[in-house]
């Protein structure tokens, strides 16, 4: 498998769709889900041989733009699984009244968020540790006991993270059409637009109200910026 490839395929366990996940092991795994986490797993194995490539072949910026960019994303995927973990906690009360919805969050969606967690906190040691072996400019702080790996930012920069904050800050996790329209100035056909060039992608099923994931929005725009 080439390189790059091997190094997308394991990024892409940052993109996880809470809406599409059940989906795809039924589809691509026959439902198994051994099937799943052993294909996850190996997504990981993957990065790793392909990450060291990268270092002995790439120069010291190259491979800092890499691990600089792709431990934001990381982080952002790792704070998301948490924050839902948080969610079916918190609503613990109401998914016991309902057998159905225990089996599916209990033997499904919970081992399945834990499977990528634990993959994604292994890709960010191996990003953190190949740029504290070229000395990145990242420094650790301890959150909740989870040692979290945060940029040093430059003003400018802040200034920027700023801006899409406080652009976001009225709306919900969930995005609707008329939130989109709001925040980008733009009418409904322009959002599916970007939709369709794969600047961010919805978050609801098939066939039902579409809605987007405000951090996926957050990234894109500051992307943009």
């Amino acid at each position: 498998m080439e390189i790059n490839q091997s190094l997308n395929n394991a990024l892409k366990l940052a993109d996880l769709d809470f809406y599409r996940i059940q989906y795809v092991v039924d589809e691509d795994f026959s439902g198994s889900m051994d099937a799943y986490f052993g294909y996850v797993q190996q997504l990981s194995i993957d990065f790793e041989s392909a990450l060291s490539v990268l270092v002995l072949s790439s120069s010291n910026d190259k491979i800092l733009t890499f691990v600089t960019l792709n431990l934001r994303k990381i982080e952002i995927a790792i704070d998301t699984i948490n924050l839902i973990g948080k969610a079916f906690s918190n609503n613990r009360a109401d998914i016991d009244r309902d057998f159905t919805t225990i089996e599916l969050i209990d033997d499904f969606y919970r081992p399945a968020f834990n499977a990528h967690l634990s993959q994604l906190v292994y890709i960010k040691k191996l990003l953190k540790d190949v740029l504290d072996s070229i000395g990145g400019g990242f420094s650790s702080v301890n959150i909740e006991s989870e040692e979290i790996i945060v940029p040093k930012i430059e003003p400018a920069e802040k200034e920027v993270i700023a801006e899409t904050t406080d652009l976001l800050a009225g709306y919900g996790e969930l995005l609707s059409i008329k939130d989109m329209e709001e925040i980008f100035k733009v009418k409904r056909n322009a959002i599916y637009t970007y939709e369709n060039e794969g600047c961010f992608k919805r978050c609801s099923p098939k066939n039902k109200t579409v809605m987007f994931n405000k951090n996926d929005i957050k990234r894109y725009l500051l992307a943009r910026m």
